[in-house]
């Protein structure tokens, strides 16, 4: 059997909850993984992380699955690696002694460690997004003046707010560019990817694979006739990046036609609350000045079913993003059965083909947003069509036992039957 060391970003929700640490909702693709490897008979998996919820190595065995959280001690993941960090990694591979290492994500340092030589073991790394070019779109395309007014005095001060956050999201590219050029397999599952991977280091491997969603998507099915009509249900929308001023905007043009019309968006605390944040004041502002109060439907955290439930329960979803990889909300949407909106950025062009398993529209273009969501609002049998399309395709795309088998031929490939490569 195949030993396999994982490095993710988040503790996963099943060791979460056995060591008694804050759920951490996202993700929810490493679950999927974790679950097609476990039926698969040929791979055993170590999961490792940093937390700051721990002061101390804890670990747990779950079905099978060794689950280690290593105490952050004031180390910054999202920084290049320390000699100290080095040390502690090696003497974990070596102590692991892994077949193959399966960093996910760019985000965090944990691929530095294969880029840079500090281990030999097989390794491959998972593209989530790309920093760099989510960096490029962070500000949503909004005005040098719009900014300013979506920033705090203290924000600006301190440099923080959307000037700090993208400033973030660059210099951590740096690092992410690192990583990239020095692995020589690497993990995507987009057009988008594969054409900056290839730009990034033309010499890489790329292997595709498609991601799971979480289990309470595949048994949920909405009705045709069974939702509440001219709802928008939207995903993440805390920073520019993610558009909803955009989707604001769009539905400023709508709602003299659909009074009704309701903007649904999950854990919307930091939007509705908050008072330290120049952005969630600024849409704020925005849903005052275009008079869309009585349209915001502001939804406490839900777990993976109820999110499942309130898909179920919208007439669209809609993706107005500036840059995605893969949107798991627009998978997870798709395999509910909602009809889907979302903007031509990205991967969104791999995930829906226009006016077969949804509409895309260009992303920042408003207007052509309202259009969209009037033709599915009163075009309700093409709105069906494109929605039925667009389940049997992700089902397909996100077949458990199909991606399981595509992630095993992957680390098969790589590891060549070596296995025990030791750290420096």
């Amino acid at each position: 059997m195949l030993k396999v060391l994982w490095f993710t970003n988040v503790v996963l929700p099943e060791a979460s909850l056995a060591m008694g640490l804050p759920q951490y909702l996202r993700a929810g693709w490493l679950e999927g993984y974790l679950e097609a490897l476990r039926g698969s008979g040929d791979v055993s998996v170590t999961v490792a992380t940093r937390s700051r919820e721990v002061d101390r190595a804890v670990e747990t065995v779950l079905d099978g699955v060794r689950h280690i959280v290593l105490p952050s001690r004031g180390a910054d993941v999202t920084a290049p690696l320390t000699d100290a960090l080095v040390s502690d990694y090696c003497g974990l591979v070596n102590s692991i002694a892994p077949d193959l290492i399966h960093y996910h994500g760019t985000e965090c340092h944990y691929g530095l460690l294969s880029a840079l030589g500090h281990v030999r073991a097989p390794s491959v790394l998972s593209v989530q997004g790309l920093l760099a070019e989510c960096g490029k779109a962070y500000y949503g395309r909004m005005s040098f003046r719009e900014l300013l007014k979506a920033h705090t005095l203290r924000e600006i001060c301190h440099r923080g707010g959307i000037f700090g956050g993208r400033r973030q999201f660059l210099r951590r590219s740096i690092m992410e560019q690192t990583m990239l050029r020095g692995m020589k397999h690497i993990i995507g599952r987009t057009l988008w990817d594969r054409a900056h991977i290839r730009e990034i280091h033309p010499e890489a491997e790329y292997h595709h694979c498609d991601e799971l969603l979480r289990p309470a998507f595949y048994g949920v099915i909405r009705s045709p006739d069974l939702f509440r009509r001219h709802s928008i249900c939207v995903s993440t929308a805390f920073y520019p990046l993610k558009g909803l001023h955009v989707l604001l905007r769009a539905a400023a043009l709508l709602t003299g036609e659909f009074p009704d019309l309701s903007i649904r968006i999950p854990d919307s605390r930091r939007i509705q609350t908050a008072r330290t944040t120049g952005y969630s004041r600024y849409l704020q502002s925005m849903i005052r000045d275009l008079h869309l109060g009585d349209h915001m439907e502001w939804l406490d955290p839900l777990d993976d079913r109820g999110v499942a439930d309130l898909l179920s329960d919208s007439h669209l979803f809609v993706n107005p993003s500036f840059m995605e990889n893969s949107s798991n909300s627009l998978a997870e949407a798709m395999i509910v059965g909602v009809p889907a909106i979302a903007s031509y950025a990205g991967g969104n062009p791999s995930m829906l083909r226009d006016r077969e398993t949804g509409l895309l529209f260009p992303a920042g273009d408003h207007a052509l947003l309202a259009e969209d969501i009037r033709l599915l609002f009163t075009q309700e049998g093409y709105a069906d069509r494109l929605a039925a399309n667009a389940r049997v395709e992700a089902l397909a795309r996100h077949d458990c036992a199909g991606v399981g088998a595509a992630l095993v031929g992957i680390y098969l490939s790589i590891a060549g039957g070596k296995s025990g490569f030791p750290a420096k």
